[in-house]
């Protein structure tokens, strides 16, 4: 997710990365219980996406893609350009919920998508 994003809106690999991954931990924390065990432990926070978000805040990095200047008007295309390839992820992975996986990082939004 994170590198499509980083090349359709030209950001650098660190940005995409570390603004969009807590959003994508907070989606996947449901089905990788052990990884986010590991995760929440090294972090020391009560859970994964917690404990990155903390961590982003700590380090002074945006919450969101839009204080990256990603556009709203563009959030259907990369949406359909993530969907689009074959990820590998711990969590069955729609369209729908790449768009609100996308959607939740473009606002800074620090929720869990439904199951």
């Amino acid at each position: 997710m994170a590198q499509t994003i980083r090349r359709v809106h030209r950001m650098t690999h660190a940005q995409s990365h570390a603004v969009s991954l807590p959003f994508v931990v907070a989606f996947n924390e449901p089905a990788a219980p052990s990884a986010m065990a590991r995760i929440k432990h090294a972090l020391g926070s009560d859970g994964a996406a917690r404990g990155l978000f903390a961590l982003n805040d700590a380090l002074d990095i945006p919450v969101s893609l839009a204080a990256l200047g990603m556009y709203e008007a563009r959030l259907e295309e990369t949406a359909d350009l993530i969907a689009a390839r074959d990820i590998p992820n711990p969590r069955a992975l729609s369209r729908d919920d790449v768009r609100l996986v996308l959607d939740n990082a473009f606002h800074g939004r620090w929720t869990v998508a439904a199951t």
